[in-house]
């Protein structure tokens, strides 16, 4: 079922000011993402970061229409996510947003952009989309604001087996929920410009949060028939 499993852990470090996706959550089923991607040289790590700061508050300043967050993880990726309308052609929303910020101070965004200049070695842009049926939600659990240190778990499906990995991810949502676990995971989808993929969130307050709900997670779970033959069919299928 899984060709690759890759894990890591992401701090969001910078942010417009923007909606709580989480208050929407029981109003749609579907949230699609824009997300950009840049590979940070680790020799300009601190360059780069100077440079999203000043990013950040320049469209802040010019009133950049679109909620923007920005995440780093442990292997100098940063990630830029805008949230989307339901269709495609909402990319194109967002990109004329930002040639109105262009046209508006053209000489205000080159020189921006210039402190950009040879801190990162690959750009790219994708979509994903955010699934209420394949995220865990415990009832009655309030909203994690100010949980911005993230684990997260990308699974890459065998080409043709897309459809069963997201089966088996609402298997691990029926498992979460019958054993009561109170630590809430949000699910992503791969949709446009990137792998077939199922991208899985855990948010906490920070490294010894993450650490104490996990161990709680083990000691409910522990080493049950259940948790291991549905770890297993994640791995190889059905």
């Amino acid at each position: 079922m899984i060709k690759k499993i890759s894990a890591a852990m992401l701090i969001m470090f910078l942010s417009l000011p923007c909606i709580i996706i989480s208050q929407e959550k029981e109003e749609v089923k579907y949230r699609p993402f824009f997300l950009m991607e840049d590979q940070v040289k680790p020799s300009m790590y601190f360059e780069y970061l100077d440079a999203v700061k000043a990013n950040v508050q320049f469209l802040a300043d010019h009133s950049f229409k679109y909620p923007i967050h920005t995440f780093s993880d442990d292997e100098y990726n940063i990630y830029f996510s805008i949230p989307m309308g339901q269709k495609i052609a909402y990319v194109d929303s967002i990109n004329k947003a930002f040639n109105e910020v262009y046209e508006a101070d053209k000489e205000g965004w080159d020189n921006m952009f210039k402190l950009y200049d040879d801190t990162y070695s690959r750009n790219k842009s994708f979509i994903i989309y955010w699934s209420k049926s394949l995220s865990y939600w415990p009832e009655g659990l309030k909203g994690e604001e100010g949980n911005n240190y993230i684990e997260y778990m990308e699974l890459f499906a065998i080409p043709g087996k897309m459809d069963e990995l997201k089966s088996l991810t609402k298997e691990w949502v029926a498992l979460y929920k019958k054993n009561n676990i109170q630590t809430p995971f949000e699910t992503y989808a791969g949709y446009l410009g990137t792998d077939l993929k199922i991208i899985i969130l855990s948010r906490f307050k920070n490294q010894q949060d993450a650490a104490m709900q996990n161990a709680k997670i083990d000691e409910i779970l522990g080493n049950s028939e259940e948790l291991i033959n549905l770890y297993k069919k994640t791995l190889v299928g059905d």
